[in-house]
């Protein structure tokens, strides 16, 4: 019999109780040992609940203090044997909060040091041959990924894909997507088929006049029952952990934003302007610190593009949904100060905004997708799936923006190479919502869906001539579509 030892790395926002049920549906199709990491004692408490044994679980507290003594020539070592800087991966979490920025060198030293044990030991003792996990958000994660990598652990990571209710997988921290890429070379050397065709021309015509954004928690109706459960868990954490529950801290978020919107911040696209459109980005977030780390200062950024732009276009910039309220004042003084510039309302339709822009660039934002689909060629500073695409263009020179904005200016992408992209993102996706259960009300948690996830993990994953699992079968992803407001 063929047995798989899998690894799945929990963590917040319900990873726990997602992975857990993932495990449980693939040991139905074959035996697997499994191994958790608990990045929360919430983690630990859930899974030893589900009658997970302690061996089986490991402990990597992201911020638990070392009780050892550190040992500097060994994350020395690491840091040469993995790749991995350790203040390139720091900074992708002291920025979360404030009191981390206060933290010793040595106690960095000594967080680092438990997490490349702790991970190498796994490693090492449990001889795990898969990795299941969800994007990736701190050091910790960055530390696991590297050793993970280095010993020929295959990483799985769920990812959703920009097809509504569809998901495929990251193998590593370049967030480009093996199959795409796989994908997307096939499709340009044999042509695609009738079928693929239709498909991916539908939906192109299907969002160019009646575009959507993608799942997200916006699109999900939260039950009374799940806002009773939501609040009774907040409350045992404030007295288990003694810890502020995240939502509460945005409870004052409307007042501030209503202070914004009298106090003449923002201004309105004017008819017949002709501009450059950059989507600002929620901060902090992976997006700009992992995967857009060398331009995660937007201010310094935005007032780079808009010296680069000629004086037939202004630069307009539209504040993020979610950083709307969360950002501090001197950061739109700043941005008023450029002259060439408007500051868009989060308000504003953003769709009509690249609908009618010369050219949208972006650090990784889902913006650049968005204009691929309304034939726009978009600019990128990071790494994103969409770079896979001939029509986008990734600036790896600062320097380099003026004549690559001169040379993509009202330009329209070439039709037939967005078919194929877009036919080549259906083909490496598969059914099923891969958000986090917080993100989408649980839905993600339906055992449906989770049916579906691991029919997907088991397509993906090499085949095994010795033994083919049984793949789920009768369901689809039209029966998960969520309740919408």
């Amino acid at each position: 019999m063929v047995v798989k030892r899998v690894l799945f790395i929990t963590g917040s926002c319900g990873r726990e109780l997602w992975m857990w049920k993932i495990f449980q549906e693939m040991n139905k199709k074959e035996e697997i040992v499994p191994h958790f990491i608990a990045t929360r004692e919430k983690n630990i408490d859930y899974l030893l609940s589900q009658g997970i044994p302690k061996e089986n679980i490991t402990a990597i507290i992201p911020f638990q203090n070392s009780t050892h003594t550190v040992n500097k020539e060994y994350i020395q070592e690491c840091e040469k044997k993995y790749g991995l800087h350790i203040w390139d991966a720091w900074s992708v979490s002291s920025v979360r909060k404030k009191s981390r920025a206060k933290m010793a060198k040595e106690e960095i030293y000594g967080l680092f040091q438990s997490a490349f044990e702790g991970i190498e030991k796994v490693v090492k003792d449990k001889k795990v041959e898969y990795c299941i996990s969800y994007g990736p958000s701190g050091y910790h994660a960055m530390v696991f990924y590297a050793v993970l990598k280095k010993n020929n652990v295959r990483i799985m990571e769920l990812v959703a894909s920009m097809i509504p209710y569809k998901f495929t997988f990251a193998e590593d921290l370049s967030n480009i997507w093996p199959s795409l890429v796989k994908s997307y070379q096939e499709i340009q050397k044999h042509g695609l088929t009738k079928k693929e065709r239709e498909e991916a021309e539908k939906f192109i015509f299907d969002f160019q006049n009646k575009p959507k954004v993608p799942d997200c928690n916006k699109k999900y109706k939260e039950p009374l029952q799940q806002k009773v459960k939501k609040y009774s868990h907040y409350t045992y954490q404030l007295l288990r952990y003694r810890k502020l529950p995240p939502d509460l801290r945005f409870i004052f978020w409307p007042i501030i934003q209503k202070t914004y919107d009298y106090a003449g911040i923002f201004e309105k696209p004017q008819q017949g302007e002709k501009y450059v459109f950059f989507p600002l980005h929620y901060q902090p977030e992976s997006t700009t610190l992992i995967y857009g780390k060398w331009y995660v200062d937007q201010l310094s950024l935005i007032e780079n593009i808009s010296k680069s732009i000629p004086m037939t276009h202004l630069l307009y910039v539209k504040e993020h949904p979610f950083g709307y309220g969360n950002r501090n004042p001197s950061f739109y003084r700043r941005l008023k100060k450029i002259p060439n510039l408007r500051l868009l309302s989060p308000h504003e339709d953003v769709f009509e905004i690249i609908k009618k822009c010369s050219l949208l660039i972006t650090i990784t934002g889902t913006g650049g997708w968005e204009a691929l689909l309304f034939q726009i060629p978009p600019l990128t500073f990071g790494n994103i799936f969409y770079n896979v695409s001939e029509e986008t263009t990734k600036v790896k020179k600062i320097e380099e923006l003026p004549e690559i904005i001169k040379q993509k200016l009202d330009q329209k992408i070439n039709k037939e190479k967005l078919v194929q992209f877009v036919a080549a993102m259906f083909r490496c996706s598969y059914d099923g919502l891969a958000r986090l259960p917080s993100d989408c009300n649980d839905h993600s948690l339906a055992d449906e869906n989770v049916q579906l996830l691991v029919k997907g993990i088991y397509d993906y994953m090499p085949k095994d001539k010795s033994k083919t699992p049984q793949r789920a079968v009768g369901y689809t992803h039209q029966q998960l579509k969520p309740t919408v407001e």
